[in-house]
């Protein structure tokens, strides 16, 4: 979710920087970990970060979808024009209906 805000082509990824923010810190590990998910259905932040990784193909995939709906929407120039034409007719319609 985080992707759609960033334009596409300013989407980089770094493998070295999503291989360390998937890698379990130290101070996780081990029978008394700290920030670490001890009851069932937590989840902790790392296997947070895994699931948002999964979830990037997917989130980079609609990006490219709604950069191309934007792309192909008619400019303003056109939507003026196209308001004015559709104004124009509705008060020659109103001059027609009697009142």
């Amino acid at each position: 979710a985080w992707a759609a805000a960033v334009p596409a082509q300013d989407v980089t990824i770094n493998p070295t920087a999503l291989h360390f923010l998937l890698q379990r810190p130290g101070y996780m590990q081990g029978i008394d970990a700290a920030n670490a998910a001890i009851k069932p259905g937590q989840i902790d932040f790392v296997t947070r970060q895994r699931i948002e990784a999964l979830q990037l193909p997917a989130a980079l995939k609609e990006l490219k979808a709604e950069q191309q709906l934007i792309d192909n929407a008619p400019s303003k120039a056109e939507r003026v024009k196209k308001n004015i034409q559709q104004m124009r007719q509705f008060a020659s319609t109103a001059a027609e209906i009697p009142m």
